[in-house]
């Protein structure tokens, strides 16, 4: 066994599931106060550690667990240059021809899911249709449903298609395809639609305006819609979390210098943000209940492409999930903290004079915690995967550039944005960071 990640070298030669490696595991809790009860020291407990990063300190003369520092990974310089990502070798093209659709679109799936030889088969751990929502999958089956859908469809599959070849004819006819289809699309709401301007309000902090109530009825309508993937535990994320680009631009607005927030605006925005958090934490007692937990290895990794102790997932789908609400949870600590020091804040010390107003030092070690960890999952998504499996670290790597801006560190911002290079030369995807503004 070579023991390659996610899947060795024999399992994927004999296209069969690969079962791990029994080097044992760590199992974080970041939330806990100390060990659980009963916990001890015994050889076996040695092999699977318990890590909980709220109680564990770095001064132990002899730690009985690897210590794990918040966000420890390496400068972005290294990230980038040392180890170059090699770029995947992509089956000769057949002549290209946006008029055949399913042609168009069989191509793309192939590219999309690196599903190459007679077989069509993928490395990675991932299933079609789980991706992001799974909605690539569904292309073969929206094919004739509207001209609509058929110019967007044949445009998307072009653009795709033609960068990873590098044709820039078909790149072009791709954007004209697009144009045709933004002249031809009408007002029309599509779930998947509907998650992706969720991620880029998120993204961007901007007011989302579904997330209004009146749109509430239509929304919980195309939730209801039947899936394609058996666990709709992303879904339930995406439903859940409508309300989160209005809350982050709601704090922000209040925090900004030139404005005059009153007690009662901070003290609303901060009940709306208990609310979702406990929507949140039921959503995640189930992702834990039904999905195992990742773990990490005992000993640190030396490349200096990777994490000291980057984290594994039993899947794509499952390292999305648990990324997803660690970036739930950085971005709404971070809003917290941000209206705790408000001058204005029910909780400063101006409103209370008589006694100390209550305070949660602990936010931001545990923001920048959350954000640690999901830097310590990008490897596991998008070092020799497809862009299908890629895809889904987008949203929670731009959240942890942005975080890291904020918080005036450089060079861990500059590692998100190494890594997006490297995932932008890995995938012949035709993004720059320039494009992303980073």
């Amino acid at each position: 066994c070579d023991k390659k990640r996610p899947r060795c070298g024999e399992c994927i030669a004999t296209n069969k599931p690969c079962g791990g490696y029994d080097m044992g595991h760590i199992f974080i809790n970041v939330n806990s106060d100390g060990p659980a009860t009963g916990w001890n020291r015994s050889q076996n407990a040695q092999k699977y550690l318990v890590l909980d990063l709220a109680s564990q300190s770095n001064t132990s003369s002899q730690p009985q667990y690897p210590t794990i520092p918040a966000a420890s990974f390496p400068v972005s310089s290294q990230y980038s240059t040392t180890m170059p990502a090699p770029a995947p070798i992509l089956p000769r093209l057949p002549a290209p021809d946006p008029s055949n659709l399913s042609g168009m679109v069989e191509l793309f799936l192939d590219l999309y899911y690196r599903r190459f030889g007679p077989d069509k088969t993928s490395t990675d751990l991932l299933q079609p249709g789980a991706e992001c929502g799974g909605w690539r999958s569904l292309l073969p089956q929206w094919v004739g449903q509207s001209p609509v859908l058929d110019t967007a469809i044949g445009a998307l599959a072009a653009r795709f298609v033609g960068t990873q070849y590098q044709d820039e004819n078909l790149i072009d006819q791709a954007q004209n395809m697009y144009l045709n289809a933004l002249q031809l699309v009408q007002k029309e709401l599509h779930l998947y639609i509907l998650n992706q301007g969720l991620f880029e309000s998120i993204f961007n902090r901007r007011r989302y305006e579904f997330s209004d109530p009146k749109y509430q009825p239509l929304i919980r309508q195309l939730f209801s819609v039947p899936r394609t993937h058996g666990s709709d535990l992303y879904m339930q994320w995406c439903e859940i979390n409508l309300a989160l680009p209005n809350i982050l631009h709601a704090a922000d607005s209040l925090s900004a210098p030139s404005a005059s927030p009153t007690p009662q605006s901070i003290r609303a925005l901060l009940d709306d943000i208990k609310t979702l958090g406990q929507r949140i934490a039921q959503w995640y007692d189930t992702v834990r209940a039904l999905l195992p937990s990742p773990w990490t290895l005992p000993t640190a990794q030396t490349s200096p492409s990777s994490v000291p102790f980057p984290l594994h997932f039993l899947s794509i789908d499952v390292c999305t999930l648990y990324s997803l609400y660690w970036t739930s949870q950085l971005l709404l600590l971070d809003a917290k903290h941000s209206l705790y020091t408000i001058p204005a804040s029910p909780y400063s010390k101006s409103l209370y004079l008589s006694s100390p107003p209550p305070t949660d030092p602990s936010l931001p070690a545990q923001t920048a915690e959350y954000a640690s960890l999901i830097c310590r999952s990008v490897q596991f998504c998008t070092q020799g995967t497809s862009f299908a499996a890629t895809e889904n670290m987008f949203m929670p790597l731009c959240v942890v550039l942005m975080f890291y801006r904020r918080q005036g560190d450089e060079e861990r911002a500059g590692w998100c944005v190494d890594a997006f290079q490297k995932i932008a030369e890995e995938q012949r995807v035709g993004f720059t960071v320039e494009l992303l503004g980073m």
